[in-house]
């Protein structure tokens, strides 16, 4: 089937998609490894063994997560306009950091 024009317009909106795609995934691996170092010194310096040693963290699970949501909260903000001054986008996902922490030590 030949769609024309509009055919190569799906092709080169398809190929950007998975352009992006493939930078969000390469991003959120780079962040997933920084996140599980910083976060496994953090949560040894806060004599927090149970969440440094749980399963869910130290087979790459939880700084995975927090990678992804961390991703994705600077996505939805760039898409809506900065509505939020950076500074208080970093409190919030920081907020939402410690919470999955917090929850991480009950899952297992």
């Amino acid at each position: 089937m030949d769609f024309g024009e509009g055919g190569f317009l799906l092709d080169l909106f398809f190929v950007s998609k998975g352009a992006e795609l493939t930078f969000v995934i390469k991003m959120q691996a780079s962040l997933a490894e920084i996140v599980s170092e910083r976060l496994q010194a953090l949560a040894y310096a806060l004599e927090s063994q149970q969440i440094a040693e749980s399963r869910v963290f130290t087979d790459g699970f939880v700084p995975a997560l927090l990678a992804a949501q961390l991703v994705d909260t600077i996505t939805w903000w760039l898409e809506q306009g900065r509505p939020y001054t950076p500074g208080q986008i970093a409190i919030d996902w920081y907020r939402l950091m410690c919470s999955t922490l917090r929850e991480v030590s009950v899952w297992e």
